[in-house]
């Protein structure tokens, strides 16, 4: 029995850690991510089965209040696993992908919701067993009492990452799309999501310690009482030191959030599309320069990096364009379905070969798309003969910093070209704003700019 609890514990902790690390999508390179899924898949099939008898006593004995809301919250946290586990088949770039069930559209407005009331109901899972923990510590008061001063500050910083990182929107589907700060460590990263659980496990725990002294009709008067009063009291106040710090953060920095926010808005994700705000530029190829910088934009991220290096280098633009648009409502499924057939779609633009010989160096810009080029740029790159130039990559993403699979397959696009695998530009484009001081700096240390 001792074994069996253990496994349960080990299987539990493994689950959570995984789920925590999935969180942070835009660490995991190609296809990683989705083994990762189905490890915790695996382990949330065992822990169903570890803990079959709680489906077979479901509905025996009386529900109470305390049983109802322990019941509630298993039950919505094994639909919103099961969501998950649908919706990443659904979304699937890589393990799945041969099974080309589409709906990708969909499969990621339910990954993206799914994922986060998951990540909550798993944190007020982890409350109700706040108890026993707390129960062995009572030995050791001072302990007890650091851990419970710990628990207090990882709940109020908890709060704040939650409102920095408007988690609130992922739940309630007031965003379409997840974005991450590219410039954080992972460490922190992982920290701050493990922060976000105290908050969720102190409702659970503290919401079960009324309820069981309602159930037991105790007579609370002042020690047990004033305990709980405290330490709740305690959350609050902290709680309400990080509103307060946090309204203040966001007074401060109001001019530069509504730009990024107005751009990101009209993004489509990491790994599937992440370029946004429209805009038009004058372009022409006629060979008078020996750069040419060639880009894919579905509404505008890359177009802005595009034109800030053609300014910098004197390069002619030219944009990759598909002869049928992109648009919103058959970008995910039809970018998905593109690249998983191999489709090149047909251009509408083209350079004339005598044109394009006059090159030497051709930059080519894209965001990444299912962790790899969007196939217009494959059409792109498979039409001209570029051997012997020079051939620098640069990309927006919104996680994807490292461009997934989109280097590699630019290299294996261009075989008798030189290909600067390790020099690419790369920059986040909900911040794509920002980014002019970068592509100077990148372009510089590249010996190319004017």
């Amino acid at each position: 029995m001792r074994c069996k609890r253990t496994v349960k514990i080990i299987i539990d902790i493994a689950m959570y850690l995984i789920f925590v690390a999935l969180m942070q999508e835009h660490l995991w390179s190609d296809g990683l991510h989705e083994w990762l899924g189905i490890v915790l898949f695996v382990l949330f099939i065992e822990h169903n089965i570890l803990n079959f008898r709680w489906y077979q006593s479901f509905f025996k004995g009386k529900f109470t209040a305390t049983r109802i809301t322990l019941a509630t919250i298993n039950i919505a946290l094994l639909a919103a696993m099961l969501c998950c586990m649908v919706s990443s088949v659904l979304v699937s770039g890589k393990v799945f992908a041969f099974l080309n069930l589409g709906g990708a559209r969909f499969g990621r407005t339910l990954h993206l919701v799914s994922t986060a009331w998951a990540f909550v109901l798993m944190s007020l899972h982890l409350g109700l067993h706040l108890t026993s923990l707390t129960n062995k510590l009572k030995k050791n008061k001072k302990l007890l009492r650091a851990g419970q001063i710990l628990a207090v500050l990882l709940a109020a910083y908890g709060v704040y990452v939650f409102i920095g990182r408007a988690f609130y929107e992922e739940l309630f589907y007031l965003t379409e799309f997840k974005f991450f700060d590219t410039d954080k460590s992972a460490v922190l990263y992982f920290f701050e999501t493990v922060a976000m659980s105290f908050p969720f496990a102190f409702i659970t725990y503290y919401g079960r310690k009324l309820l069981q002294m309602k159930k037991n009709k105790m007579k609370i008067q002042g020690g047990t009482m004033n305990k709980l009063l405290k330490s709740i009291l305690s959350l609050v106040l902290c709680i309400g030191c990080v509103f307060a710090l946090a309204a203040c953060g966001q007074q401060n920095n109001t001019t530069t959030d509504n730009t990024d926010t107005a751009v990101s808005n009209n993004t489509v994700a990491d790994n599937n599309t992440d370029d946004s705000a429209d805009s038009t530029s004058e372009e022409s190829t006629a060979g008078d320069s020996n750069i040419l910088v060639a880009y894919f934009s579905w509404s505008g991220n890359t177009q802005q990096v595009a034109n800030w290096i053609s300014d910098k280098t004197g390069g002619e633009l030219f944009r990759i364009t598909p002869e049928v648009d992109y648009t919103e409502d058959d970008v995910f499924d039809r970018a998905q379905d593109e690249l998983n057939s191999g489709t090149r779609p047909p251009l509408s633009s083209h350079i004339d070969s005598e044109t394009m010989a006059e090159y030497d160096v051709i930059f080519v810009g894209f965001p990444i798309w299912w962790y790899d080029l969007p196939m217009p740029v494959w059409s792109f790159l498979e039409e001209y003969d570029l051997s012997g130039k020079t051939i620098i990559p640069f990309f927006t993403h919104n996680g994807s910093s490292s461009g997934a699979s989109s280097i590699s397959t630019v290299a294996e696009l261009c075989p008798d070209s030189t290909v600067l695998t390790d020099d690419y530009f790369t920059y986040s484009g909900n911040n794509v704003d920002e980014a002019e001081s970068d592509v100077d700096e990148w372009l510089t240390e590249l010996g190319y700019k004017n």
